[in-house]
């Protein structure tokens, strides 16, 4: 919490924004409150393979962030795809993450058009 509230002053100084990553958190209800109130702007709710490989889903974390979520912006990363990216945008999240979605894909260019595309 001392980092993030640093991190917090510093941005602010600087006119910037702070987003936090919530990976292998396990309990948002608890924690997004404590986070919030330090200030941050955006947090990200971030499932990582092995998470995903252990049976969360990034789909269910983004809906669970949301819920406890009251003033900051909602990031989500992990598991998106050109397949699975309506699942994400039907949530609105304020913003998406795309990593392996697109650099694994068969056709990386076409799959960062069609996630692009369902964007709008």
């Amino acid at each position: 919490d001392l980092t993030i509230k640093g991190c917090v002053e510093q941005a602010q100084k600087q006119k910037r924004q702070v987003m936090v990553d919530l990976i292998c958190v396990q309990n948002f209800s608890e924690r997004v409150p404590v986070i919030e109130a330090l200030g941050v702007d955006i947090i990200a709710v971030h499932t990582g393979a092995d998470q995903q490989h252990a049976g969360r889903t990034p789909l269910e974390d983004l809906k669970e962030l949301k819920q406890h979520t009251k003033k900051v912006q909602v990031a989500v990363a992990g598991g998106i795809n050109s397949e699975t990216i309506s699942d994400y945008v039907a949530l609105e999240p304020d913003i998406v993450i795309v990593g392996s979605g697109i650099l694994n894909a068969a056709d990386p260019v076409n799959a960062a058009k069609t996630i692009k595309a369902a964007l709008k």
